[in-house]
């Protein structure tokens, strides 16, 4: 059963078929009033690229941030049902944007695909009027309103520390080092907005992930565990090269002439097998999570660890099982289908087994993690 719904798309689509996946044609996006507006835009304005509506269409005048997120589709489930259930605007763009984000699902039957999952924005932290706010997509590019948003945040927070160098570093080669990585992190964001027709929703979901830990390791207001100094320490600074590292790498493959998104992936396939003069084991889930998430799963809610693992988790049930994923540093097991809950549930009392699988550019183009079960 299918767990990962594959994006694809153009300059303004977010629609991506890989090598372990048939691609499926789009369906024309299906019919949807559009939402009564009481703001208008001038010809030169630039429509921003989410925001938040009422329920009548009227915009709201709350900010919003959008991450990405993976829920399950559950029977007799109507698109509808879904958009209302997630605050989701039924406006056409919002729609478009979806369709792009699920090119393997018929929006229109959706209940057919029950068990599944389907990939939506989500308006990150709360707002003020909770169920009254609709979130309504404008740029159907969610992988690139996604890192435009993440690079916002940590654009400002470089700006915030520069100008306050001397309170909060211990000394101005920290002050240095901390700057370097943030413009390195800003830069590889800049240059990977190309390949965002080329994303999946995996490959959205990490990236959402890396950025916003650098951003939160980078900023001295925000204490880490087992932090206690006062300002921003050779550790501390040490901490977020390490959390930048695969960042780095998308920056040394993008600096190079006739790059495409492949060289920024890597193939890795799950072979499970059974202990000696054992039957081969049941076919089994991949699941995985980044590796920060596994080593500190305490620092994480049950909703953001849940989402992670719904979004990041093997498409295909051993063995083998395979995806492509781009840089990261993760960490992988194996286990029943279908057991989120109680792969949560094992997480916070530290029973997972699991293999760290750090990717980077001189990773091999094929990697194999080997699991024995009993």
């Amino acid at each position: 059963m299918a767990r990962w719904a594959t994006a694809a798309g153009c300059v303004l689509t977010l629609i991506l078929c890989t090598p372990s996946h048939a691609q499926t044609a789009s369906k024309p996006p299906a019919t949807h009033a559009p939402p009564r507006s009481t703001v208008t835009q001038g010809p030169s304005a630039q429509p921003q690229a989410a925001r938040l509506v009422r329920p009548d269409g009227s915009v709201s005048s709350a900010r919003v941030k959008i991450r990405p997120d993976a829920v399950p589709i559950r029977p007799n489930d109507s698109l509808n049902q879904v958009l209302q259930r997630n605050r989701l605007s039924s406006d056409p763009s919002t729609v478009e944007a979806i369709r792009r984000q699920n090119p393997t699902l018929d929006l229109d039957q959706l209940h057919t695909h029950a068990g599944q999952h389907l990939y939506i924005p989500k308006v990150a932290g709360t707002t003020r009027g909770g169920g009254d706010h609709l979130l309504q997509i404008q740029d159907p590019n969610l992988a690139r309103v996604q890192l435009q948003q993440d690079r916002k945040e940590i654009v400002a927070l470089q700006q915030k520390t520069a100008a306050h160098k001397g309170a909060m570093f211990a000394s101005p080669a920290v002050a240095v080092r901390h700057q370097r990585t943030l413009n390195d992190v800003s830069l590889a964001s800049r240059r990977l907005e190309k390949f965002t027709p080329s994303m999946n929703a995996r490959d959205v979901a990490l990236l959402d992930f890396q950025l916003s830990r650098v951003q939160r390791i980078a900023d001295p207001a925000v204490k880490v565990h087992g932090e206690t100094a006062m300002l921003f320490s050779t550790t501390r600074v040490a901490t977020l090269e390490q959390s930048a590292q695969p960042i780095r790498s998308v920056l040394a493959v993008t600096g190079r002439s006739g790059v495409t998104y492949e060289d920024l992936r890597r193939e890795v396939t799950v072979v499970v097998s059974g202990a000696a003069r054992s039957p081969q084991p049941p076919p089994l889930r991949v699941y995985m999570l980044p590796a920060a998430m596994v080593e500190r799963p305490n620092d994480y809610p049950d909703e953001v660890l849940l989402r992670l693992l719904r979004s990041l988790t093997f498409t295909s049930l051993t063995t083998p099982s395979s995806e492509r994923v781009l840089f990261s540093d993760l960490a992988l097991w194996v286990g029943p289908d279908d057991a989120y809950d109680v792969m949560l549930k094992r997480l916070r009392q530290g029973q997972l087994s699991t293999r760290p699988l750090p990717i980077r550019e001189s990773s091999p183009r094929v990697i194999e993690v080997k699991f024995t079960v009993p």
